[in-house]
């Protein structure tokens, strides 16, 4: 058989390293390594053989000697077409159909994804509707909020409050607590922001309780390290416990019994590091 009654499938070479050249339009996969200190190969497959693959392959090698001398190497094999029995095609249909389950299967398991993520959907919409609906709730009980130099925000409620668990309650409910002022810096700030808002209460509870004869932030319960009490204050009484900020004399501090009922007050609710997330309704 002559190098002419064959068909060039495929090279490879020094120039292209690892990589196969093709030539046939079939569909096989060409693999190789040209190594010039040790073996060389190409390797051609095919994954679905017709009767066309069946015949004589030459693989031919062309190189030179430590003298420079022309080499041609040539080899043959053969590829023969051997019918398969049944027990083949039987075992190969049922792993086919064992794929084709594992298909389907898959197929089922992305339809249940796909309801699962579209019922998600759904419910981060409602949600966002109830955030709204929130939002607008929240706007309803609270009469203004600002911003701090400290990075606390702070709310005022336009719920009043007869007693200081009342008061403490409003701020509860939005994952707040009453105000505790530690500076005069912060004071004044306080201050300032509420004769803008001033109301028809009598004052601001503050959340500062005296325990003995020491006054403590109920949240936080550490000692009341700023005081702006007015002319008199705090009251000598024993049950005047409680503080707040009065009104009528320019938001001074006064004490007043902590369960009082006779006046009303609004509840500044103090939130450290606030985000709107804070607030749930």
């Amino acid at each position: 058989m002559n190098a002419t009654d064959f068909q060039e499938l495929a090279l490879i070479n020094v120039f292209t390293g690892n990589i196969v050249t093709l030539f046939t339009t079939e569909a096989v996969t060409g693999t190789g390594r040209v190594d010039t200190y040790g073996d060389s190969f190409i390797n051609l497959h095919w994954d679905y053989p017709t009767m066309s693959a069946v015949g004589t392959y030459q693989c031919t090698a062309h190189g030179s000697d430590t003298i420079g001398h022309d080499i041609l190497i040539n080899n043959l094999t053969s590829v023969d077409y051997t019918k398969p029995d049944q027990d083949v095609l039987l075992n190969k249909i049922h792993e086919m159909d064992n794929a084709l389950k594992a298909l389907q299967n898959k197929m089922d398991e992305l339809r249940n994804y796909s309801a699962v993520v579209t019922t998600l959907l759904r419910e981060n919409a409602h949600l966002k509707e109830c955030c709204n609906a929130n939002s607008r709730k929240v706007d309803v009980l609270l009469h203004s909020v600002f911003a701090h130099v400290v990075n606390n925000s702070y709310f005022l409620s336009k719920e009043n409050s007869s007693n200081i668990t009342e008061a403490a309650a409003v701020c509860n409910r939005y994952d707040g607590y009453l105000v505790e002022i530690t500076s005069a810096e912060q004071y004044h700030v306080i201050r300032d922001f509420l004769l803008l808002n001033s109301t028809n209460a009598l004052g601001i509870f503050l959340g500062a309780r005296k325990y003995g004869n020491t006054w403590r932030y109920s949240h936080s319960f550490r000692n009341v390290s700023y005081f702006n009490w007015d002319y008199g204050e705090p009251n000598p009484l024993t049950n005047y416990d409680c503080m707040y900020l009065q009104y009528r004399s320019n938001l001074k501090m006064f004490s007043f019994p902590c369960t009082s009922s006779f006046y009303q007050f609004y509840a500044l609710c103090e939130f450290p590091m606030f985000s709107s997330d804070s607030l749930n309704v």
